[in-house]
This record gives C-alpha cells, structure tokens and sequence, in this order.
C-alpha cells in the first residue's frame, strides 16, 4: 500500500515539475519583461548581440523548492533526516539566490558579495554538523586524512571556492550547462535523490536549448545558487552515504577549480583583484582559435571522460591527467594567440 501512494506520488510530483518547467520556458519573454533584467552586450567581455535575461537559474530555484516541499510534507529524503537542515539550506538558498539576482539587475562588488557568501556558507554549516568535513577518506591510497580543528574553516572554503570557480566557469553558451548536466546524471546514476536530479537534467536540456539560441543565460542568481546546492549534495553524499568518493569530487571539480586558481594567481601577480572579470579563462583562451562550439565540447570532454573512466579504473591519477590537459591547452593556445 505504501509503495502504491509513493509510486502516485512521484508520478503527481513529475507532472508538477514538467509543468513548472514548460510554463517557464514557454513563457520566458513575458517572466523576463516583468523582471526587466536583462544582460547585454560591454563590446569587451560581453559579446553578445543582444540583451538577453539571466535568469535561467530561476527555474532550478522552482523545482527545488517543490523538492523542498516535498520531502518536508509528503516524501522521506534519502540524505535529509532533520528538518532543521532542510529548512535552512532552503532559507539560504532563498539568499543566495537573491543575491544573485540584485548581482545581475545593480552589479554588486566583489567585497558584498565575498561578505555575503560566508555568511551563508557560515549559517548553514554551523546549523548542519553533517555538512562538516571532518576527513577525507582517499580511497586509491585507502588513507584517511582527518581535518582536525579547522573543518569547519575548511568548509567553509570549499563552498566559497567552488561558488566563484563555477560563476567564472560559466563564460560561454552551453559551457555551464554541459557541466550541470555532467553532474546531475552522475548524481543520478549514483541514486542521489532523483525526485531532485531528474527534473534539473529535464531543465538543462532545455536550457541548453535555449542558451545555445541566446534566449536565456543561466544569470549570476544561477551561478550562485546552484553550485552552493551542489555543494551540499556532494559532501552529505560522502559524509552520511559515502556514495561519493573524494576522487570523483575531485574529478568533477577539477576543471573550473584549477582555472580558477590560475586566474587568481595571475591577477594576484599583476596587482588586481582576483575576482575582476576578464577574457583570460580557458574558454575564452580557446575560442580565440577555436569556435565556441568546440572550445565547450573540449572542456566538456576533460571532465566527462575521466568521470567515466574512474567509474571502471578507481585510480586518482586521473585527476592529475586531467590537470596535465588542461595546462596542455591554456599553454599550447594561450602560445599561438600571443604569437598571431
């Protein structure tokens, strides 16, 4: 009896998220006129023809309040037990996402914003013990390297890190959107909440649809949201379940990681903010002699292939091949742009 009500509850809960999902992209133009947030075109960093809305991640914000909703009233989650925990990663979601959005409407600096991310990071954290990286467990070396006394700082950065590397990741049409769906299957193959997960690859799709005909970016609100999500998902997924390894983590998060840190140090070097925008990020180095098309495919492929790999080879040195790789590309093309 009780599967029967579950088995008519997700098929109850999947049409609400296809709804929800048809509704907002068929009706974008008019969301985005009654938002009157549009990103357009700087002739330097943005190039773009057109004013276009950021506000793709408004959808996933959609769905995962109905995923909220749902596993408080009606459905046990299978990686929240508390309500506390779901109540405020939701209420801080609520933030960061609204952060996002002002980000896009006024351009918030990066001091508000930095503020305003720890804080969040903070709240959460210290109301969830479960989000707490305590350890790493190193399944190729089977070593278990305990954080000690600054896990719950270290957390903390590992949000931060990760929210600015995804934001600067996001740089070119279906970049960003390549790379959620990358990590939405996996947390689905994985058996990672899939009331979740299913309707976000559903909205990607469609997203990358759409991106890719410049009607939608994903929009800092997305951007911001998003990963600080994801960020959850990944560490109760390995402190409670340990379904996830910190080598997939890794290898997932590699990428935008390492060109994150690049940049840093390269502004860092020259005197300026590390968190100014430019056109040094490797899809930016890519399709000065690449189109966008394949600069996206390229990038795509440094995470999706040795994802796919570890599941069958178990070895962390694919994380270093990856990095190899990548320093292959930023030094290779970032050589033939200077010497055009």
């Amino acid at each position: 009896m009780l599967t029967q009500i579950n088995n008519n509850f997700t098929i109850v809960y999947s049409a609400l998220s296809i709804i929800f999902i048809l509704f907002f992209f068929l009706k974008l133009d008019f969301i985005s006129s009654k938002l009157n947030i549009y990103d357009q075109s700087d002739n330097n960093r943005k190039l773009h023809k057109k004013k276009i809305p950021p506000i793709g991640g408004l959808i996933f914000f959609l769905i995962f309040f109905l995923y909220i909703i749902t596993i408080l009233f009606f459905f046990e989650s299978r990686i929240f037990f508390h309500e506390k925990h779901i109540v405020v990663l939701f209420l801080t979601s609520i933030l960061i996402l609204l952060t996002g959005l002002i980000d896009d409407k006024i351009n918030l600096s990066s001091r508000r914003k930095t503020i305003i991310f720890l804080f969040l990071i903070s709240i959460l954290i210290l109301n969830d013990n479960e989000l707490v990286l305590s350890y790493l467990k190193i399944l190729s070396f089977n070593k278990t390297l305990a954080i000690g006394n600054i896990s719950i700082l270290f957390t903390i950065f590992c949000f931060f890190v990760f929210i600015n590397a995804f934001n600067m990741f996001d740089g070119i049409n279906l970049q960003s959107g390549l790379y959620l769906l990358t990590l939405f299957i996996f947390f689905i193959y994985k058996g990672l909440e899939p009331l979740l997960f299913i309707p976000f690859s559903l909205i990607t799709i469609i997203f990358l649809i759409y991106n890719y005909r410049e009607k939608i970016f994903l929009g800092n609100c997305g951007s911001y949201f998003l990963p600080f999500v994801i960020s959850s998902f990944f560490i109760k997924s390995n402190n409670k379940l340990e379904i996830i390894s910190v080598e997939e983590i890794l290898i997932l998060m590699v990428v935008p990681g390492i060109d994150l840190i690049r940049l840093f140090c390269i502004r860092l070097a020259e005197g300026k903010s590390p968190f100014v925008a430019d056109r040094h990020h490797i899809h930016h180095i890519l399709s000065r002699k690449l189109s966008d098309l394949k600069s996206v495919i390229l990038i795509f492929s440094i995470t999706f292939i040795p994802i796919i790999c570890y599941q069958f080879l178990n070895n962390i040195f694919l994380i270093i091949l990856q990095i190899l790789i990548y320093l292959y590309l930023v030094i290779s093309f970032g050589n033939k742009q200077t010497t055009k």
